[in-house]
């Protein structure tokens, strides 16, 4: 079985991560607004300086990371929010989030201390014309 990928316009293997990755794509542009051009899915870390690893999808808006998921097949965990922070080392995007079939979690960072709250940010254009 295969999923049709819908930024990368291309089967792909239905793995349990595939199968989060393309629901919170759906999620994101079909009820959240986000707009699909302004994604990249499957991107090699190397590309923004760091380690041969593939982060799993990154929202930007001109130019500028402003989501950063890391799709998991099973439960979230906490080696799971590391490695999601480690390659953000490197993006740098705005927003974190780690997601898993059925569990989001998101990243809220407050007077320096870092929590993680069970929600997804409805898009909103953060350059507005």
């Amino acid at each position: 079985m295969k999923y049709r990928c819908l930024i990368r316009k291309k089967e792909v293997p239905a793995t349990p991560e595939e199968k989060v990755r393309q629901a919170l794509l759906a999620l994101m542009i079909d009820k959240l607004g986000y707009p699909a051009s302004g994604f990249i899915v499957e991107r090699c870390l190397s590309s923004f300086g760091g380690p041969q690893r593939r982060l799993d999808i990154l929202f930007y808006e001109k130019g500028i990371p402003l989501v950063l998921i890391e799709c998991k097949r099973e439960k979230i965990n906490q080696e799971a929010k590391l490695q999601a922070l480690g390659y953000n080392h490197f993006v740098q995007a705005k927003t974190v989030i780690i997601a898993a079939w059925g569990e989001v979690e998101r990243l809220v960072i407050n007077d320096n201390e870092l929590s993680w709250v069970s929600d997804f940010p409805q898009y909103t254009p953060s350059h507005p014309q």
